[in-house]
């Protein structure tokens, strides 16, 4: 019975992920100079990488001898490299491998790691469910299963040559779930990894589910770090999402929270703005569904200028740009882009802030649309050429942007 609770487990992990915690892109510095790729991890063996144009076009560019097969991974850039926790080819559910791809100055990837052990994981077998980087890269935060059924999630620490030493003594467990007598399960996976003016924040994504309930109850909970060791200190504050939410995620901008929720129904939708604070969470604005920008959002983001964010509404058929004013959001001034976004989702950004490039898949087939971002008003232009076919895939795992340096 554990095997199958362990396959539930990770198959509901890549669901999260396709829902929520992936719409938050990673960011990375502006710099209008960059020379600048899109790495794209799709279900399918292999990474792709696309040159993006300074016209913000993207062009398939060949990976290189370097880069070996991987499934379903997600991806995450550090200074220097990019590391890939996937599956193992062809797809099988309990088999996954860490790798760190080391980039040039150029963004390129020129090698590639031996799979990663993580012995000291409380899984026992040094298997990690997920791997999430702090911004400086100086740590990573590890979701993993001990063979009795509780979860973990410890700090690693990323030294200058890239090792990785992991701490489970400074990290947080969550006691193991009788699955099979409850019929009801619960996955705890870090989502972020945020600088507030008060330091390091971990976002947990929380999320329960039952059997005699129509869908997961979802929340997010924030933990204080501690900027040396990497040790989960304590819990600032958690927020809870409608239940039971068809769609959901969360983007992450400095202190700002924007967390978007969808029900069943025509016009179920809501955004909520928050602030972290040393004490805990203040909700800045909720926008309900009698503001069209609000009514149905499918996915969403911050701009990396914190000016506006975007959110795609695939029953209206487009993308809202909402201005934040004095830190608030503005939806009764949002303006709207009509796009063929039809499901998937995942909102990544060039390093320059001019360009937003919007993975999308159906379940077989996967795109990037993308879209210039004028700078003075946020108004999304679609890119000529859009939308770039990925292929026949049936999931986009993990899309980043690396900027190089000339």
């Amino acid at each position: 019975m554990h095997t199958l609770w362990v396959s539930f487990l990770l198959i509901l992990i890549m669901a999260i992920t396709g829902c929520g915690g992936s719409v938050a892109p990673k960011q990375v510095p502006m710099n209008p100079q960059a020379t600048e790729f899109l790495y794209v991890g799709t279900s399918q063996p292999g990474l792709l990488k696309f040159d993006i144009a300074p016209d913000g076009s993207l062009k398939s560019s060949n990976m290189g001898s370097s880069v070996p097969q991987v499934c379903w991974p997600q991806l995450n850039p550090v200074p220097g490299a990019l590391y890939s926790l996937s599956t193992v080819c062809p797809f099988t559910p309990l088999d996954n491998e860490l790798r760190r791809f080391d980039l040039d100055e150029a963004g390129n990837i020129v090698a590639s790691t031996p799979p990663l052990s993580l012995p000291s994981l409380p899984s026992g077998n040094g298997s990690a469910l997920s791997f999430l980087t702090s911004p400086d890269g100086k740590f990573a935060y590890v979701a993993s299963l001990a063979k009795d059924g509780s979860q973990h999630i410890s700090p690693v620490q990323i030294d200058a040559a890239g090792h990785l030493t992991v701490k489970p003594d400074l990290g947080i467990s969550s006691a193991p779930i009788d699955s099979i007598s409850c019929r009801c399960d619960a996955t705890h996976i870090p989502d972020a990894v945020i600088r507030t003016a008060n330091g390091l924040v971990l976002s947990v994504q929380d999320l329960q589910v039952n059997s005699s309930e129509e869908g997961p109850h979802v929340s997010y909970s924030l933990y204080k770090l501690d900027e040396q060791t990497g040790g989960i200190m304590s819990l600032i504050d958690s927020a809870s999402l409608v239940f039971p939410p068809v769609n959901f995620f969360a983007s992450y901008n400095g202190a700002l929270i924007l967390t978007g929720e969808t029900e069943s129904g025509p016009e179920s939708g809501r955004l909520q703005l928050f602030q972290v604070g040393v004490t805990g969470l203040t909700q800045l604005r909720s926008c309900l569904p009698d503001q069209p920008a609000c009514a149905h959002p499918g996915a969403g983001a911050f701009h990396p200028s914190g000016k506006w964010v975007f959110v795609v509404d695939t029953r209206a058929g487009g993308i809202w740009t909402i201005p934040l004013s004095g830190g608030l959001l503005a939806p009764e001034k949002a303006s709207f882009l009509s796009a063929n976004l039809l499901g998937g989702l995942r909102l990544v950004f060039s390093s320059t802030g001019k360009f937003l490039y919007v993975a999308q898949w159906d379940g077989a087939f996967a795109s990037i649309q993308g879209f210039q971002i004028d700078q003075t008003t946020g108004a999304l232009t679609p890119v000529a050429g859009s939308p770039w076919p990925i292929g026949n895939v049936e999931e986009v795992t993990g899309a980043v942007d690396v900027a190089g340096r000339n």
